[in-house]
């Protein structure tokens, strides 16, 4: 995981394939390194699983937080484990000390408050394609739906007309009001948050997406 994406396409020429998949490629844009789509996406196309790495040396470079240590972190530690931290738990986040170990395509997807990939609901926690993607066109999801109980420390750019601004660690609490898919283990605790009452409990994009 990364930033905040970049809402234009890449031209063709600049796109850097990932080593081992005709999938993705790296591109930086105006918000930095982003990932890709190095051919068209199909809607619900799978892109890739919650836990994914390139080999066991990638896999062991990354290490799993209690929330209370995490939260402790300071100044450019934090910052280096929060670049690529995400919820593994309640009280867990998964993240990396070590930025160069970070090679897997999945680490280098940008956040987006209207985003056109994210979590397909299964018990697999697979990331799909929520909509077509172009070729060129970057992939980004929504960190909301897989930071529970920790803060992201970058300003939100994404230009989305439901920019939230920051990304925040009780975002799940609305996007799951909202009928957005969160990672497995957030299940039963968006069970037991109220129902939206009345309209279409979708977030507008991904209700739009499925028309």
């Amino acid at each position: 995981m990364d930033r905040t994406p970049s809402e234009r396409k890449t031209p063709p020429s600049r796109l850097r394939p990932r080593r081992g998949t005709s999938l993705f490629a790296l591109s930086h844009g105006s918000h930095g390194l982003g990932l890709y789509a190095a051919r068209a996406i199909a809607p619900g196309e799978r892109l890739f699983g919650p836990d994914d790495f390139v080999d066991a040396a990638e896999r062991a470079s990354f290490v799993d937080l209690p929330l209370e240590r995490f939260l402790a972190l300071r100044g450019e530690e934090r910052r280096t484990f929060l670049r690529f931290a995400y919820s593994v738990g309640p009280a867990l986040v998964r993240g990396t000390f070590r930025h160069e170990a970070a090679r897997h395509p999945s680490n280098f997807i940008n956040h987006s408050c209207e985003p056109n990939a994210g979590y397909d609901g299964g018990p697999a926690d697979d990331i799909v394609a929520y909509r077509a993607i172009p070729p060129g066109g970057e992939i980004a999801m929504d960190y909301g739906t897989c930071s529970f109980g920790f803060d992201h420390d970058f300003a939100c750019r994404c230009g989305a007309a439901s920019c939230r601004g920051r990304v925040r660690g009780e975002d799940w609490r609305a996007l799951a009001r909202q009928g957005a898919a969160l990672l497995g283990f957030m299940a039963p605790f968006a069970a037991m948050l109220p129902p939206v009452s009345g309209g279409d409990r979708r977030p507008a994009w991904r209700a739009a997406s499925s028309r």
